[in-house]
C-alpha cells in the first residue's frame, strides 16, 4: 500500500520535467530560429522607418532623413491590397478604355496604404528604393525627369526616359498573388542621390501601366 503513494509521485515527477523540457525547447526554437522572410518583408513594408513620415491627408511621404530606406510596392486593383486592405478607386477614362476592361487590373504603386504617393525629399538626401512585387503581372520601378502623359504603346527605356536617374530590373509577380505571403516573393534595391532640385517622376516602364496610372511624383525640394 505505501509503494503506490511513491509511483504516483514519480509519475507526477516525470510529467512535470517533460512539460518543463518541451517548454523550454519552444522558447529555445522561438528565439533562435529567425522570422520568415515573408514576415520579416511585412514588417518592412509596414514599418516608417526614422527620417521618413506619412501624410494620408494629402497623400505624401516627406523625407527629411539624408540616408533613408522605404519600401515601394506594386499591386493591381483586381483584388483589395493584401497588405492594407484597402481598394483601388478605380477611375477608367475613355482613352484608357482601350487597355482596361472590368476584367483586367488597373496598376499602382503603393506606399504605407497610400495609393501611388508623392514624396517630399530634401536636396542631398539619398533614398534607398526597396522595389517588391505583390502584383499579378511583371512590374519595374524607374524614376525620370519625364512627366505624364506616357506613351501606353512601347516599352519605356531608360534611354527614352533619360532614366539615369534609377530604373531597377522587372520583377515577376509572386508565386501565389491571390495569397503573396504564402509563397515567394520577389524584390530588388536600388538608391539615389537627389542632388538637384526640381520635380521627378517614378513610374512603371512596362507598356501601358503608367498611362493607366502607375506613376508617382517626387518633389525634390
Amino acid at each position: 500500500m505505501q509503494e503506490k503513494p511513491k509511483k504516483n509521485n514519480f509519475l507526477v515527477y516525470e510529467i512535470v520535467a517533460v512539460a518543463v523540457i518541451v517548454v523550454i525547447a519552444v522558447v529555445i526554437i522561438y528565439t533562435l530560429v529567425p522570422s520568415s522572410p515573408s514576415a520579416a518583408l511585412l514588417k518592412f513594408i509596414h514599418t516608417v522607418p526614422s527620417g521618413a513620415a506619412v501624410y494620408s491627408a494629402n497623400n505624401s511621404i516627406v523625407i527629411t532623413g539624408s540616408n533613408v530606406t522605404i519600401p515601394i510596392v506594386a499591386y493591381e486593383n483586381i483584388s483589395y491590397n493584401p497588405v492594407y486592405n484597402i481598394t483601388y478607386p478605380v477611375n477608367i477614362t475613355a482613352a484608357d478604355s482601350f487597355l482596361e476592361t472590368p476584367n483586367h487590373e488597373l496598376p499602382y504603386f503603393g506606399d504605407y496604404g497610400l495609393i501611388d504617393p508623392t514624396f517630399v525629399i530634401n536636396k542631398g538626401s539619398t533614398v534607398n528604393f526597396v522595389f517588391i512585387n505583390l502584383g499579378a503581372e511583371i512590374h519595374i520601378f524607374a524614376i525620370t525627369p519625364q512627366a505624364p502623359p506616357f506613351n501606353p504603346f512601347t516599352t519605356l527605356s531608360p534611354t527614352s526616359l533619360k532614366a539615369d536617374l534609377l530604373y531597377l530590373p522587372a520583377l515577376p509577380p509572386p508565386a501565389n498573388f491571390n495569397n503573396p505571403f504564402s509563397g515567394s516573393i520577389y524584390s530588388t534595391s536600388g538608391s539615389y542621390t537627389f542632388n538637384v532640385t526640381g520635380t521627378y517622376y517614378y513610374i512603371c516602364p512596362i507598356p501601358g501601366h503608367a498611362e493607366l496610372g502607375m506613376y508617382g511624383k517626387i518633389e525634390v525640394v
